[in-house]
């Protein structure tokens, strides 16, 4: 009885070379595409952080600037620019700039006091303060508002420490009859957090691909302004925060 052999079949060693070549090739492609697409995705949840957070920012100093207002003596020949105080250092730049305000509360005395309107209607004061500081290894700055009561310590909040940069510039609009409207201009930039080398939090070399820096605008007026400015004879309302003396 004769047998045959079944000839048994195997992979070469070049066969082998190519298989781990190609599947090399494949997996390195698909970490390229899975790799990308999780910096996109960070790069995305980063941007779309700095935005809530730009718009948080522009709101309450729009607010702050919106109810700004001076203590009031008698009849005075008020300035736009009075409203507003800014200081910073020429050799630092932006880092230590400040920018200080005194702005209504947002109820008269008589509402928690109970004392008829008519016969008081001063509105109380509250200090505030936007400083920016240097943050440690960073190119960017941090934003604080600090406010002061006058009866307690001044209180503090971190706005962001992703600051690159902040301005608040007076703009003068004519109007009918060559009439001056006065208004803030607000300029702000965030970005990504970025060592004083260039490095962001995540290694990479400048900024994360599509983490470019946000910028926002806003312009605002003081109602306290335009009251006293354009209606200088009328009686003493909520926005001048003035005695009310009715004829």
């Amino acid at each position: 009885m004769s047998m045959k052999n079944n000839p048994r079949k195997a992979l070469t060693l070049i066969e082998i070379t190519i298989a781990v070549a190609l599947s090399t090739i494949v997996g390195l492609a698909v970490f390229t595409l899975y790799s990308g697409g999780v910096k996109s995705s960070v790069s995305g949840v980063v941007n779309l952080e700095m935005l809530g957070e730009g718009r948080k920012i522009v709101a309450q100093i729009r607010d702050d600037l919106k109810n700004s207002c001076i203590p009031y003596h008698g009849a005075f020949s008020l300035s736009f620019n009075d409203l507003l105080q800014i200081d910073f250092s020429r050799e630092r730049g932006l880092e230590g700039a400040e920018f200080s305000l005194l702005r209504f509360r947002y109820e008269p005395e008589f509402v928690k006091t109970g004392l008829p309107g008519p016969d008081y209607l001063l509105r109380p004061l509250l200090g505030v303060r936007y400083r920016l500081e240097a943050v440690k290894d960073s190119n960017l700055l941090r934003l604080i508002r600090e406010t002061d009561h006058g009866t307690d310590k001044a209180r503090q909040k971190i706005l962001s420490e992703r600051i690159s940069f902040l301005n608040i510039s007076p703009v003068s609009i004519s109007g009918p009859a060559n009439a001056e409207n006065w208004f803030w201009n607000i300029s702000l930039s965030l970005s990504q957090h970025t060592d004083r080398t260039g490095v962001d939090k995540n290694g990479n070399g400048g900024q994360a691909r599509g983490a470019a820096s946000l910028e926002f605008y806003d312009l605002v007026a003081s109602d306290f302004f335009n009251a006293i400015n354009n209606f200088r004879h009328s009686p003493r309302n909520w926005h001048t925060g003035l005695r009310y003396a009715p004829d």
